[in-house]
């Protein structure tokens, strides 16, 4: 896994931290700083990718940038808030809280794509645009207050680059045989680990072992604290390496994935 650097704004000190991928060690640099809830343009110092490779910043909360090899861009779990400085081609979004979806858009982009149907039925995506492939399997919610809401979340799967990323949304629930098999395979896996209102600690623990993933990106978590111990814990419990990456950014190819199975931290979105 190449983890490349990211160079951001806000502290005299830089740090240096070394991580081991499958290509061995590689330094990471970072600024020591609070993010703002707009990303400036100033921490895509970044703006393509290599050849094959596919980058991956964490923008905050559930919201990830996905960047293709060909320059498409694509947000999870777009809120219109959290976003970075230049427009995605696609966005994908859920409809538990106002934090995982917008009902206002940017016009200028290409593909918006809802993870539950506005018009009450089962949304349904599969698009191809350039070098990404982007499909759903929906989920159902399980609001804090009681009830279900059948169909409102959706698993996000996106395919680029011969790498398969799986973004779960706001799930709720152990996967059905049925939501597996459609899912297929995972090589990284966007988990929320926040232990109450999404999954709790046993249910991402079998979430995991179902979709099997190489690299476990955590999100829906807000400090060092509270969630992010007890899932590691859990994660060591079943195997995995667990890292915690400085920066908000990595690139990663199908062929340099970890060796071993790996949960990366990156730091806390707001």
């Amino acid at each position: 896994m190449i983890l490349r650097c990211v160079l951001r704004p806000g502290s005299a000190a830089l740090a240096l931290t070394c991580l081991a991928g499958a290509a061995g060690a590689t330094c990471v640099a970072t600024v020591e700083d609070r993010r703002p809830l707009f990303v400036p343009a100033a921490y895509r110092l970044v703006e393509t990718v290599a050849p094959r490779h596919v980058g991956i910043t964490f923008l905050g909360h559930s919201s990830f940038e996905i960047q293709s090899p060909r320059g498409i861009r694509i947000v999870t779990d777009y809120n219109g808030y959290i976003r970075p400085p230049l427009l995605p081609h696609v966005v994908t979004m859920n409809r538990t809280h106002r934090s995982h979806y917008t009902l206002d858009p940017d016009p200028g982009i290409k593909f918006v794509l809802p993870g539950w149907d506005p018009d009450g039925g089962v949304a349904k995506h599969n698009i191809d645009i350039e070098d990404v492939r982007v499909r759903n399997v929906p989920t159902d919610v399980y609001p804090i207050g009681g009830g279900r809401l059948t169909n409102n979340n959706s698993i996000f799967i996106y395919e680029v680059s011969g790498l398969c990323v799986v973004h779960l949304g706001h799930l709720h629930h152990v996967l059905s045989e049925a939501q597996r098999a459609e899912i297929g395979r995972a090589d990284v896996l966007m988990i929320p680990i926040d232990g109450r209102s999404t999954m709790s600690p046993e249910e991402q623990r079998e979430v995991i072992k179902q979709l099997d993933p190489v690299l476990v990106l955590p999100m829906h978590f807000t400090n060092w604290w509270g969630s992010v111990p007890a899932f590691a814990e859990l994660a060591k419990e079943i195997g995995y390496v667990v890292r915690q990456h400085d920066g908000y950014r990595i690139e990663l190819a199908i062929g340099d994935l970890p060796r071993q199975r790996t949960v990366l931290f990156m730091p806390p979105g707001r």
